[in-house]
């Protein structure tokens, strides 16, 4: 069996077409066209359907793999001869022999074996290439089922969260749109005879039981399939009404059960935390699906109606794709609209003349999946806009510069960009035109869409003075990112669902107005529910309760509380009390004073520990016994922020820190390596800039190079400024020289976005941006990862990799001394290994994998299910460099604020490094001696 040769097979969606233009893929190396300008090729050559075909192809069938492939054939799920396909890599190939050349659809037999919660993601080349850009990244989507209903309640009334688990399963996918343009299943052309299939890795791992190759299913419109109906029969007043909670299955833990508040929802609130609602902005991505199961007394003829809210996403309306039994029925069904509104609205299929569906007796499934279909059109001319602005805009660069351009000169574009003012006018046009296009979808007015109609109207007065382009940085890329963000906003789908009703066809749906009484009852009640402790397990007021505040959403509260009732409470016979605290100290200040301050506090910045201990406010952890134990289980830079006068009064929770990002393909196309140190950083800057590339680098941090230079910040007694010394002048000369010498960009609004477009192919960021790239950026699936950040040799040639970043923690206030044995007793069950791993992993499966625990105990990390290995591996290790800038009286937010100031002056203002650095210094000593004068510092 041969080995294949690795080679290009990139993701899409809105960005990937930019990202590929952006790094100099010409058409001969990638296929950049859309589906439905294949589609249309297809029409006007008159390429036909292939009619009455299916083949089979066996998974162990192959007939070449690459060699970074890690495959092999074994059983599976009760399957023998499945290909394992164990990594994210490589490629796989099959013949699919066809007795007529036309179009095909292909489905994979598949089933899931990654443990990680991650999308399975595969690309399909067809003898060698990219039919077109969608087929670079399909979706393998994966099935999650609750573990109980109805939902058991804890001691104060409320819902207890369900657990939602994979149901490993084998199933056979018809390879579909990624992004939810086609709502229905995709299709290839096949030529006669031989055709190469090969799998290529993105994400993910997965089994394979066999490829099916077919002609495409005709799908008939409602007409027809009324037509082929028996006469109405059935029970006249069968209605039946399904909670739209009670899902009996969904595509991901991201779906979210909702409790909402308003009269006219099941179940009722009344002052407790009950599920009655599904979906959200969570239920809002393409190929997200909830299913549901229900039951009809006999066969005949049914309607189905849903009760629903769309008020998230203003003026635009959500798309579902309906199936009945794994089938969409007709081609009505394929985009389902759910207009926008601010109230609770019913949509009957088939509105005013509802869609008869014939059911048997007996139980069936319905399934809504979101599709982003009805708006492809508009998404392919806001995005061949897009990339046209964006070379436009590398255009000038290369004509202009990047870095110091002269504003004062005239530049005459014209003559250098020929045509360059009707360029603009036609990209003006065609925004206009997209935004009377989604009025024509939606029934909003144009003026909605504002967005588009300004970015028109900046390139109708840039088309009138093109020379005003180079007099601002960002003149076009403002624009585009504008568009871009528009874009992504379209192709969000969020939908709130409260209940589905099936009904027999002579019956009458029920009424979901809710009337005056009914809500003055509801308010009344909620108004009184309201002093029995918002519907907490145990009342506020209860002297022996512990009191948690924290200052996170409601999702680690309501789950918190959950845990501290099932586990902690029996254990020790301790009530405690969680509560919502809004982020900052303000609250936790006015409680202070007032007597009235909780007994812990969690999810608290570092800096708000530090000023309650400066204030006498907390108690000193490093007395207790076991305190030992949760210090040595977190990494020692995360301990830094909570030390004051030689003891510690907080202990860390989550800690943010930077680790360094690169897209693999752009840099391979460079020929660069990934920097491994500081003199690689600066080499590299020089090759990304002379081909209008560019580095991140957070701005402000300059503790990074002070703990990488080996500089303290401040004196071992934290009462001076300890900067001032050789190291520490050059510490500070090299931060400012990335942008003065090499030119490092001096701001960039989105990282995200340009690590997206390959225009930043390599940066520096937290580690939050992880999801954010691996679940918002499904286009460059496989094509980027992340490693140490790049850091700074020592005298002996070591590499110091120190990054700093941010935290929260937990602080016990001062109160009685069984209060505080309590309170103590909570904090080491709650930071400790067991439960911090536990709460971890449940919150990204109750939630998404967007609620993601950020732990500094590398042991919690080791364990968490999202992670893979490799990035748990390098996660592990940065967070070992991890040191933050301790917190002195004074210089806690003098520091930062002097230091940046003194960036600002040398790097803008182009003045002295060092006279700047000392300035700095001055003003930050001044006040750390105002400090602690004021508060009696005597050390």
């Amino acid at each position: 069996m041969k080995q294949l040769r690795p080679f290009f097979a990139g993701g899409f969606s809105f960005i990937l077409f930019l990202s590929l233009a952006m790094n100099g893929y010409a058409a001969e190396d990638a296929i950049i066209r859309h589906y439905a300008d294949v589609e249309e090729s297809w029409s006007k050559s008159q390429v036909k359907d292939a009619d009455g075909i299916r083949l089979e192809i066996a998974a162990a069938d192959f007939t070449a793999k690459s060699g970074d492939a890690d495959i092999s054939v074994g059983a599976v799920g009760g399957k023998q001869g499945a290909v394992i396909w164990n990594n994210d890599s490589g490629q796989l190939n099959y013949i699919a022999r066809v007795p007529a050349g036309g179009l095909y659809e292909i489905a994979v037999e598949y089933y899931s074996i990654d443990p990680v919660q991650q999308p399975v993601e595969r690309g399909l080349l067809v003898n060698g290439s990219l039919p077109f850009a969608e087929s670079g990244n399909f979706l393998f989507e994966r099935r999650y089922e609750k573990d109980r209903y109805p939902f058991p309640l804890d001691d104060g009334g409320n819902n207890i969260h369900p657990k939602f688990n994979e149901v490993k399963q084998w199933t056979l996918m018809p390879l579909s749109d990624r992004n939810g343009g086609n709502a229905e299943p995709l299709k290839f052309y096949l030529k006669q005879g031989d055709n190469r299939l090969t799998l290529t890795g993105l994400n993910g791992k997965l089994a394979i039981g066999k490829l099916v190759v077919q002609s495409p299913e005709k799908l008939e419109d409602y007409d027809a399939y009324q037509h082929r109906l028996p006469a109405a029969s059935g029970d006249d007043a069968f209605v039946s009404k399904l909670e739209a909670e009670n899902t009996a299955a969904q595509s991901g833990t991201n779906i979210q059960l909702l409790n909402i508040a308003q009269p006219g929802l099941t179940p009722q609130q009344n002052g407790k935390r009950l599920f009655n609602a599904v979906g959200g902005e969570n239920w809002s991505s393409a190929h997200d699906w909830i299913e549901w199961k229900f039951d009809v007394p006999q066969d005949g003829i049914y309607n189905i109606a849903l009760k629903y809210a769309q008020n998230i996403n203003a003026d635009i309306s959500s798309y579902r794709t309906i199936a009945i039994d794994g089938r969409t029925p007709f081609q009505e069904l394929l985009d389902v609209s759910f207009p926008y509104g601010a109230s609770w609205r019913s949509k009957v299929l088939g509105g005013d003349k509802p869609y008869d569906f014939y059911l048997t007796q007996g139980t069936h499934t319905l399934r809504l999946t979101v599709t982003n279909a009805p708006y492809r059109n508009v998404q392919q001319e806001l995005q061949d806009t897009v990339r046209g602005l964006r070379e436009l805009d590398l255009k000038v660069q290369s004509i202009v510069g990047v870095n110091n351009v002269d504003v004062y000169r005239i530049w005459n574009l014209k003559q250098y960009i020929p045509g360059i003012d009707a360029d603009l006018k036609l990209y003006s046009d065609t925004l206009r035109k997209q935004a009377e296009a989604v009025s024509r979808l939606t029934g909003v007015k144009t003026s909605a869409y504002g967005e588009l109609l300004t970015a028109a109207r900046d390139l109708d007065k840039l088309s009138q003075r093109v020379d005003d382009i180079p007099k601002r940085d960002d003149a076009l890329s403002a624009i585009y990112t504008s568009v871009t963000d528009w874009a992504n906003k379209l192709s969000k789908q969020p939908l709130t669902l409260d209940s589905v009703t099936i009904k027999s066809k002579n019956a009458a749906f029920p009424s979901i107005k809710v009337g005056f009484f009914h809500k003055l009852i509801y308010y009344v009640k909620q108004f009184f529910a309201s002093f029995a402790g918002g519907g907490t397990a145990v009342k506020s007021n209860d002297a022996d309760t512990i009191q948690v505040w924290v200052q996170r959403n409601k999702n680690y509260v309501n789950l918190m509380q959950d845990y501290a009732n099932e586990y902690f409470t029996p254990m020790t016979g301790i009530k405690i009390n969680v509560n919502y605290c809004p982020p900052g100290g303000n609250l936790l200040v006015l409680a202070n004073a007032a007597g009235k301050q909780p007994d812990v506090a969690t999810g608290v910045d570092a800096y708000t520990a530090y000023a309650f201990a400066e204030r006498d406010a907390l108690v000193r952890l490093d007395q207790l016994q076991g305190f030992g134990d949760l210090k040595a289980g977190v990494v020692p830079g995360a301990m830094l922020p909570y030390s004051f006068k030689g003891g510690y009064y907080g202990l860390p929770e989550e800690v943010i820190y930077n680790v360094l990002y690169y897209r693999e393909d752009v840099l391979k196309r460079l020929n660069i390596s990934v920097p491994q140190d500081w003199d690689d950083v600066v080499k590299d800057i020089a090759t990304l800039e002379q081909q209008n590339y560019n580095f991140f680098y957070p701005y402000g941090d300059f503790q990074t190079f002070f703990a990488q230079h080996d500089v303290p910040t401040y004196s071992e007694d934290g009462k001076k400024v300890a900067f001032t010394t050789p190291e520490g002048f050059k510490a500070f000369q090299f931060w400012t020289d990335l942008y003065i010498k090499y030119g490092m960009p001096q701001q960039m609004a989105n990282f995200y976005q340009h690590f997206r477009l390959g225009d930043a192919p390599v940066g520096i960021a937290g580690i939050d941006q992880y999801i954010l790239f691996k679940l918002s950026a499904p286009d460059i699936s496989g094509l980027w990862n992340i490693t140490l950040a790049p850091g700074t040799k020592d005298s002996s040639g070591n590499i110091q990799r120190w990054e700093a970043g941010t935290q929260n923690g937990v602080m016990l206030f001062k109160s009685n001394q069984e209060r505080q044995d309590k309170a103590w007793q909570f904090t080491q069950w709650w930071l400790s290994t067991k439960t911090q791993t536990n709460f971890a992993n449940d919150l990204s499966n109750y939630f998404g994998p967007e609620f993601m625990w950020y732990s500094p105990n590398p042991n919690v990390i080791a364990q968490q299910n999202f992670w893979s290995k490799d990035v748990k591996r390098t996660l592990s290790e940065q967070l070992n460099w991890y040191k933050p800038i301790p917190y002195v009286l004074g210089g806690s937010y003098m520091t930062p604020r002097s230091l940046w100031n003194a960036w600002t002056s040398t790097v803008i203002d182009k003045k002295n490094y060092r006279q700047q650095m000392e300035l700095a210094a001055r003003d930050i000593q001044a006040e750390m001696d105002v400090k602690q004068q004021e508060f009696g510092d005597k050390r």
